[in-house]
């Protein structure tokens, strides 16, 4: 005797996503914005005064013109560390000033993105992956301004001669920034891919609801 057709039906719906795609990209913005301003806070209550406390070189004055090869020679190595200890302290006097505010400025305008993010991921608000993806931005922008005006602050370091490696750092460092970012946002749009979940698919008599016969035989 055959036994009636059973009904068989497969669920192909939307699943629900993991709850840490948006909570772990959540927590790794949050952990960059902390040490970020931590940085910041750093760089500008850092006592640059105290590192040349014991650096304190003597102006070489006049060039001994009528004096021996010996005083001329020790007036060369005199002037050198006088235009080195200049240069050293005219480099943190910038970094102390301008640079040091506009560093804490960028750091202060990211937070702030990255909070709005952080609070979206948390509630689980599909948008907060674009807050995501501007707050990536904003700290590119932010790294790659602070980056071009350290080398340039530090370029004076250097010789003339050897102007080249300022160049060839900046070029370095950029890149390295852009590379590190480029990873970042990969990142964000997977996990942004990941929680919106799997789309329905569209209803077919091949797998919604699909009777499948199904014989007893005694």
């Amino acid at each position: 005797m055959q036994g009636t057709p059973q009904s068989y039906s497969i669920k192909l719906g939307n699943e629900e996503p993991s709850k840490w795609w948006a909570l772990g990209l959540a927590i790794g913005i949050a952990i960059m914005t902390i040490f970020s301003g931590l940085g910041a806070i750093v760089n500008l209550l850092m006592p640059y005064d105290l590192l040349l406390a014991n650096w304190n070189p003597e102006e070489p004055g006049l060039f001994p013109e009528n004096g021996t090869s010996e005083e001329q020679n020790s007036w060369n190595a005199s002037n050198e560390e006088w235009g080195i200890y200049e240069n050293v302290t005219n480099m943190f006097d910038e970094m102390q000033g301008g640079i040091a505010q506009q560093f804490c400025f960028f750091s202060l305008f990211s937070g702030v993105i990255a909070t709005i993010a952080c609070t979206m991921l948390i509630q689980r608000d599909q948008r907060g992956f674009k807050m995501a993806g501007a707050w990536l931005l904003t700290s590119l922008i932010s790294q790659v301004i602070t980056t071009i005006q350290y080398t340039k602050i530090t370029s004076s370091l250097y010789p003339e001669d050897l102007a080249w490696i300022s160049a060839i750092s900046l070029g370095s460092n950029i890149a390295g920034t852009a590379i590190c970012n480029l990873f970042f946002l990969g990142i964000i749009l997977v996990c942004a891919t990941k929680h919106k979940g799997k789309t329905s698919m569209p209803e077919s008599g091949f797998h919604i609801n699909k009777k499948l016969p199904k014989s007893n035989s005694e």
